[in-house]
């Protein structure tokens, strides 16, 4: 039995590690040391609290709160699951982050090659190899955990290796300010902590379609989290670090991060290099846009109570996806900032409330918390967007925490003090826990 376990988990954890690294984690560990130079550990510290701990701490705050996503916002109001899934899987899932899965890698992996390849050629080839795959949802995870994840982790740990062992050059001062705060934040746009609450569902299904139900459930969702948060941590560590020392023999600081991981990769392994930066950009992007599509598509089916069927919505998002995959990845993340600026801070609530959901005292806790630290984060969104409201910047500016970049973390605590105290007060209850 303690074979299975380990097997299951081992198999499973590789598989949720996959559908996590993606495009951003492949672009974005790389830009961040290159932009941190000597300062690379503390932006490494504040990439893996938000690119690493969060993200897999999100699936065990799904499982510690029930076994689905709508467990966890259950509290909040029966609706908020579904506006918040359909803005993070649509908006973010389908429109961003998958589309720019593709974008990544033709950039990355097409390009380089074949100057001259039809971008709506490749678009159609790797959403059809995305389309086929998703569209037997039981076989997602296995097929991902088996065969794509031990080949792309295995080229992932060659690069990651030459990179340390034989760095480029030595990182440089780039006269960064907030190394830490700049990679946290910066982190937002792997979207990592919302593909975990997003990806729960699936994981948490194929872990019970296991045999494992109650506290070995709960103990196997803990294991397989262990296993992709390792694995992030270590190639997110590597990635960074060749970043850093790049800055030392790359001077253009307005290189577009695509080109960056190219000319990196030249210049640590060679022509060589850029064909294994390929190989695993490929692999990756379609293992994270195989997972969203899934989770997205699965989502989907159950809104519209089946009406429309699963592999009629996995269709649909490879359509919509492969049309947006066209713009430049560049293009893609200035677009998303604003949107990840909004959401994530309530995502990251969302997973601590979910840690501690035993020990919440009620509701207007959790009402409390998601509608203090929404108005905060809205207007980091708005001010990303040029849109200002100079008196609610002026009061930003006197809250704790706000010129480190955590505008919404006090907001977020009074939220929680000031909804526990009125849902107490003014909500007659027999009984004042959320088990209950």
């Amino acid at each position: 039995m303690k074979n299975k376990t380990l097997t299951d988990s081992i198999i499973i954890g590789f598989a949720t590690f996959a559908i996590f690294f993606g495009a951003g984690n492949l672009i974005f560990p790389p830009y961040i040391g290159f932009t941190s130079g000597t300062e690379w550990v503390p932006a490494l510290l504040g990439m893996t609290i938000t690119g690493v701990i969060l993200p897999v701490l999100g699936i065990v705050a799904v499982s510690a709160s029930g076994e689905t996503f709508a467990d966890l916002t259950k509290p909040i109001a029966p609706w908020f699951y579904k506006v918040f899934c359909t803005l993070i899987m649509i908006v973010i899932g389908t429109f961003i982050n998958v589309p720019r899965t593709a974008g990544t890698s033709f950039e990355v992996a097409i390009q380089p090659f074949s100057p001259n390849f039809p971008t709506v050629l490749f678009s159609v080839i790797f959403f059809a190899i995305v389309f086929l795959v998703s569209a037997n949802k039981g076989k997602v995870i296995d097929t991902i955990g088996k065969f794509f994840t031990p080949f792309k982790l295995g080229l992932l740990l060659v690069i990651v290796v030459v990179a340390i062992f034989s760095p480029i050059g030595k990182p440089v001062s780039t006269n960064l300010s907030k190394p830490f705060l700049n990679a946290f934040v910066q982190s937002y746009q792997t979207a990592d902590v919302l593909t975990g609450l997003l990806i729960s569902n699936i994981i948490i299904a194929t872990i019970r379609a296991k045999g494992y139900a109650g506290k070995e459930l709960k103990k196997v969702t803990i294991y397989v989290s262990a296993i992709a948060g390792l694995g992030l941590f270590v190639i997110y560590g590597g990635l960074l670090y060749l970043g850093s020392s790049g800055s030392q023999v790359i001077s253009n600081n307005n290189i577009e991060r695509t080109t960056l991981l190219v000319d990196l990769m030249n210049k640590l392994m060679g022509q060589g290099g850029v064909t294994l930066l390929a190989l695993c950009v490929l692999l990756a992007c379609l293992v994270t846009a195989i997972g969203l599509t899934s989770a997205t598509s699965d989502f989907l089916t159950d809104l519209t109570k089946n009406k429309i069927n699963y592999p009629t919505w996995v269709a649909i998002n490879a359509i919509i996806s492969a049309i947006f995959s066209n713009v430049k990845v560049d293009a893609i993340i200035s677009a998303a900032a604003p949107i990840f600026l909004a959401l994530y801070p309530i995502s990251i609530t969302l997973v601590i409330l979910g840690l501690c959901s035993k020990y919440i005292p009620n509701r207007g806790s959790y009402i409390g918390t998601a509608c203090f630290t929404f108005v905060f984060s809205l207007n980091d969104a708005f001010n990303a967007m040029g849109i200002k409201s100079d008196a609610f910047n002026s009061l930003v500016t006197k809250i704790p925490f706000s010129s480190q970049g955590f505008t919404w973390l006090i907001p977020a605590i009074v939220g929680f003090i000031a909804g526990t105290i009125t849902y107490k007060i003014f909500i007659k209850k027999p009984s004042n826990t959320i088990a209950a």
